[in-house]
């Protein structure tokens, strides 16, 4: 039990990450993202819209500061790796067709094959 008087869970429905984003972009929230207080705003402004009625019936849930931050650290990871791997896809591909063409593909045997095939003493 959490001991809450509503549930707390991570942003994970798609009407919570289009609310995320727009707090995070659109709202007045958006702006201090390095004061001190700014997860707790963030965190009342998200209550007030998450608790009215309409929010309720759209799969939107309370959130902590605590869980709104960590999804903000969960996207700027996930941004991070996706950068990277754009910024590096052409030498990948190149590596690989590198690879493939040094390491053509061998059929693999099958069981049967391989015990027809093998040698006893």
């Amino acid at each position: 039990m959490q001991g809450t008087k509503y549930a707390v869970t991570p942003v994970h429905t798609e009407e919570e990450i289009k609310l995320y984003d727009k707090f995070r972009i659109t709202d007045s929230v958006a702006s201090g993202i390095n004061q001190p207080d700014y997860w707790q705003n963030f965190a009342t402004a998200w209550s007030k819209a998450s608790l009215s009625e309409s929010m309720l019936r759209k799969n939107v849930f309370y959130k902590t500061a605590k869980s709104l931050k960590q999804h903000f650290n969960e996207a700027k990871d996930k941004s991070k790796c996706y950068n990277s791997l754009k910024m590096n896809e052409e030498k990948v591909n190149a590596a690989d067709e590198s690879l493939k063409s040094r390491f053509p593909k061998v059929k693999p045997t099958t069981t049967a094959e391989s015990e027809s095939t093998r040698t006893t003493f």
